[in-house]
Parts: C-alpha cells; structure tokens; sequence
C-alpha cells in the first residue's frame, strides 16, 4: 500500500474534484465547470503519468471513468454519463502525452493548456455578454410588434 501513495493522492484529488466543483460551479457556470474539471482531470493525469513508476498507473483513465459515474446520479441527470467517455479520454490523452516525461515538463505544459483554454473560456464568456447587451439595445431601438 505504501508503494501507491502518489497514485492514491491523486486519485483523492480528483474525486475531490468531481465530487467539490459541482457544489461551488453549478448555478452560476455550469460550462465553466465542466471546463474547470476537464482541465484539472488532464493536468492530474499529465502529473500522474509523470511522477507515477507503478504499473497501476495504466488503469488510471479507467479508474477517473468509473469515478465520475456516480456523481452523475448525485448532481446532474442521465444524459451526462458520456462525460464520463470525455473523462475517460482526456485523461487517456494527458496521461499517454506525459509519459517519459519529468515533472516539471508535465506541470509545463499543463499550464499552458490551462492557461489556453480558459483565455478561449474568457473571450467566449465576453462574446456572449456583449451579443445579449446588443441585442436587448437592438430590441429597443427597433421594437417588432406581434402580428
């Protein structure tokens, strides 16, 4: 058992966040979630494959799929159990992409990552805010009456 420290934490941490996120994330964004644990899943496998020497470790994508399934029945409804297929390969992609790979490199390029996709998060959120501000001044200016 002691032989599987790093791996049992980061599995902690990850239920933590499958199991915390939604509690804190759910009204207000619930596409910021998803996109926050997608991210946080791929950079606890990018760590996982890099820090981890134990063969379990390839049971590690498996393992967060499975994980997943019964939050769906706690927080959200049936239709999202095929984020659990997305969970499955997003950790599958960080865990192969960081293999062979030192920690620092993982971390790395996990930052980068994050760094891209909430910057992609922020000028989506942006556009959104800015197309219901135009269009509710544009209902305004130009009212359409019922036929």
């Amino acid at each position: 058992m002691r032989k599987f420290v790093k791996e049992i934490i980061i599995l902690v941490v990850q239920s933590a966040v499958f199991y915390l996120v939604p509690l804190f994330g759910m009204t207000d964004n619930p596409m910021g979630m998803v996109l926050l644990i997608v991210l946080l899943t791929l950079g606890l496998s990018l760590i996982l494959g890099a820090v981890s020497k134990e063969k379990i470790k390839y049971l590690y994508p498996v393992i967060i799929s499975v994980l997943f399934i019964p939050s769906v029945f706690i927080y959200y409804n049936e239709t999202a159990l095929v984020h659990a297929i997305w969970y499955l390969v997003v950790s599958l992609v960080g865990f192969r992409a960081s293999l062979g790979l030192p920690l620092k490199d993982a971390l790395r390029y996990f930052t980068f990552i994050f760094i891209q996709f909430y910057s992609l998060y922020r000028i989506l959120l942006l556009y959104r805010h800015h197309h219901r501000f135009l269009s509710e001044k544009l209902r305004k200016l130009l009212p359409v009456e019922d036929l």
